[in-house]
């Protein structure tokens, strides 16, 4: 199976679950980050945005709350990948994410996506 197929099998897998924290873990199982083409790991992104704009801000906590470490880890990658692209529509709402993101996980999160040389 292609690394286009899988991601296009992840977008109807969190589709179905319509959002909130199951889709938001679901999206961030292995992602595509050893990959080397761009535009599979660009439609990977687009999904975590998704489900992430989806999210009421009422639920962001919840949502966090139920994430292991190691996604944790993959969200704080799509947060500064975000903020790299310099969208400024989602912009405010990675900072708000980035935030929460880092009170549960620690500085160590932060740490262990700066330094990792495996993007999404």
């Amino acid at each position: 199976m292609s690394e286009t197929e899988i991601v296009m099998q992840r977008e109807q897998g969190v589709a179905s679950l319509g959002g909130g924290a199951g889709a938001l873990s679901k999206c961030l199982e292995s992602p595509p980050a050893g990959s080397k083409d761009f535009d599979v790991k660009d439609m990977n992104a687009k999904i975590v945005y998704s489900v992430i704009q989806r999210i009421s801000d009422g639920e962001i906590d919840s949502a966090i709350e139920k994430l292991s470490m190691a996604e944790c880890d993959t969200l704080m990658k799509y947060i500064y990948k975000s903020l790299g692209d310099g969208d400024s529509e989602l912009s405010g709402l990675m900072l708000k994410w980035h935030s929460k993101v880092a009170a549960k996980a620690g500085q160590g999160c932060i740490v262990r996506t700066i330094v990792d040389r495996k993007t999404v």
